[in-house]
């Protein structure tokens, strides 16, 4: 069963690759569920189950948490995936520990060894990934990173849709005090072309946005970007931020750690601008300019306008 974000629905049902990488097509019967529409939900699953909308599945973890165990057991399912948003990270905890199974989250890819499942994330900030095997559970669990995964089988389905109607479970004694709308912001996982600063273009982050806009282009930013206050969490790729799939990605004074590495995803070209030409983020790319990040961003602006 894959639960489906109601922020997020169709990036979750996407999740469906790690079912169809660790099961057998022919044996596997799929679930989707969740506080969604079923207009929202592209018909690749075998059921879909909806669960009838409720303004406590906006805010209360604890009480989505009883709706889904209570859902879990009585239909069994094997394998049980949460998307790692904000929701899903309070979420999965708290299912597992209903469920009595073990969890394994952020995961970022999937592999088969001797018909066993390993899950696969990074560990200790990014420095290792982690193969880890659920044992001795009925039910294998795991929260998976939003853009790791992408659906590539798009087998429409006959899916049989349903309402999922639940005994109420006790109130977790969390309530809403107040509601915010959030303000509708572009998301970089969504650009063609990224401009990503980090450390070596320090302090003249806000250089790289004139660049951006000549190019039709957004602007992201690595950790050591955001953990010195020069751009948002919002914009930051790697393990810790966001996985990108532009079909142009830029790298401006970016070392390339595995943790920033493990934010990027099938991206056709990379050009790196680095003063290290031996940095990792080098190896990957299919230009590299060796030099300073912010001399090259003036120069190429030059460029441009000339032209």
């Amino acid at each position: 069963m894959i639960y489906l974000d109601q922020e997020y629905p169709n990036e979750s049902a996407q999740l469906l690759e790690i079912i169809e990488k660790a099961y057998n097509k022919n044996e596997m019967i799929t679930y989707a569920a969740g506080w969604v529409e079923e207009k929202q939900v592209p018909c690749w699953f075998d059921h879909l189950l909806l669960l009838p909308p409720d303004e406590r599945s906006r805010y209360d973890a604890r009480w989505m948490a009883s709706v889904l165990e209570q859902m879990c057991r009585e239909h069994e399912f094997c394998c049980v995936i949460i998307p790692s948003t904000w929701t899903g990270r309070m979420l999965a905890p708290l299912l597992a520990v209903k469920l009595e199974s073990g969890l394994t989250a952020d995961i970022t890819d999937i592999e088969t060894l001797d018909d066993k499942l390993l899950m696969i994330r990074p560990a200790f900030s990014g420095k290792v990934m982690a193969k880890i095997i659920s044992k001795d559970s009925q039910v294998i669990m795991m929260s998976a990173r939003l853009g790791a995964f992408s659906y590539t089988g798009l087998q429409q389905k006959k899916m049989q849709t349903e309402p999922y109607l639940f005994q109420e479970p006790i109130r977790s004694g969390i309530r809403q005090l107040r509601r915010e709308d959030k303000k509708q912001t572009a998301d970089i996982r969504e650009a063609e072309v990224l401009i990503s600063g980090g450390g070596g273009v320090g302090r003249r982050f806000d250089q790289l946005y004139p660049l951006s806009k000549r190019l039709n282009a957004m602007v992201s930013a690595s950790r050591k970007s955001v953990d010195s206050g020069m751009a948002s969490r919002s914009i930051q790729v790697g393990q810790s931020g966001k996985i990108v799939s532009p079909q142009l990605y830029i790298a401006l004074g970016i070392y390339g750690s595995m943790q920033h590495i493990e934010g990027l995803k099938d991206i056709p070209y990379i050009i790196s601008v680095n003063i290290n030409k031996n940095a990792p983020i080098c190896s990957l790319s299919d230009i590299v300019v060796e030099g300073d990040a912010i001399e090259f961003v003036t120069k190429l602006l030059e460029r441009i306008k000339k032209e």
